[in-house]
């Protein structure tokens, strides 16, 4: 086919009139995503920059736990991995006991389902069966109970949380070792809430299912020029989540501080009496069957309500010695 010049000069100038088109569509679809971008990014500043300061505090926050020094280091200084928890923090997690508050800490698991005690810890890198025998529970830098290896009785048995508790530093490796009582895995420290010029008090009173019934109380301020102190507590009373034929949880825990402020420094001394008595909760009897596949009630017990805790085993007598028992 043979074109003139005058039909090849029209055919050029309609491509002409196609290619300004294309590139005016394309920039004004630019223009218009660039404005539709800048007006739902217009108030992220705002929010980087509250992150950004939220960070900055976090990191800049000073630990004590696993330094030599007395004054501690900075978070961002420090060459381990260490994981705090202030009181409100550790309240908006809602640990439903002392070993729960594991699960803040990366690559650490806290199997808690037998109550406030008895719990098992399980640390990266540390392969253990039950208990806790990788980790140490602390509070203000001491340990509470430092044998590892009794059975059913881990650290976090002994230690119980409440509005006296201002942070917990959890070191997880590193120098746990040398500045702990010897377990590799990680060490929670709990660090108590002192005195203050400024007085301040709560009351809090909680309630829930299995009739709890508990009420915490704590008060710190100035005793006198360089003299603060602090007392705080709990009481609380409850069936249980299953039924154990009495109190599972009965006790009370008080926690008072003493601080003097030196021109270097400040003197700390500090008590903590607690009376707690727990039910531990132990497996249920199932019947399997079909290789594991099915799962069955065992005849005359409830897996969803019984226990094997009763009240015909709350006493007992064991041979504490050749010729010597003991009642528990």
């Amino acid at each position: 086919m043979i074109h003139t010049k005058k039909e090849k000069a029209k055919h050029m100038k309609s491509q002409n009139k196609f290619l300004l088109s294309s590139v005016t569509l394309a920039v004004l679809t630019l223009i218009n995503q660039a404005q539709a971008q800048n007006a739902v990014e217009t108030p992220a500043p705002a929010v980087s920059v509250a992150a950004g300061d939220a960070v900055a505090k976090e990191i800049q926050q000073v630990v004590v736990t696993g330094v030599s020094g007395a004054r501690g280091v900075r978070k961002i200084d420090s060459a381990f991995s260490i994981t705090t928890a202030s009181e409100e923090q550790l309240k908006s997690a809602a640990p439903s006991s002392t070993a729960d508050i594991m699960k803040l800490v990366p690559g650490v698991y806290a199997e808690s389902t037998g109550g406030q005690s008895g719990a098992n810890i399980e640390v990266r890198g540390f392969p253990s069966g039950s208990d806790s025998p990788f980790v140490s529970v602390q509070m203000m830098g001491n340990p509470i109970f430092p044998p590892p290896t009794l059975s059913f009785f881990e650290g976090s048995s002994a230690f119980r949380l409440d509005d006296t508790i201002e942070r917990v530093e959890v070191l997880r490796g590193g120098p746990s070792t040398i500045f702990s009582n010897g377990q590799p895995g990680a060490t929670m420290n709990f660090l108590l809430k002192q005195g203050g010029d400024t007085p301040e008090g709560t009351v809090r009173f909680t309630t829930g299912t299995g009739s709890l019934r508990r009420v915490d109380m704590f008060y710190s301020g100035k005793i006198s020029d360089g003299w603060y102190g602090s007392i705080g507590g709990f009481y609380r009373k409850t069936d249980g989540i299953r039924d154990a034929q009495f109190p599972a949880d009965d006790g009370h825990q008080l926690t008072a501080t003493l601080t003097r402020k030196l021109d270097q420094g400040e003197l700390t001394i500090y008590a903590r009496n607690t009376d707690d008595k727990n039910a531990f909760y132990t497996g249920v009897p199932l019947i399997s069957s079909n290789n594991g596949h099915t799962i069955s009630a065992f005849p005359g017990f409830d897996p969803l309500k019984g226990t094997l805790v009763s009240g015909e085993m709350r006493n007992y007598t064991i041979e504490a010695a050749p010729g010597k028992t003991l009642t528990k």
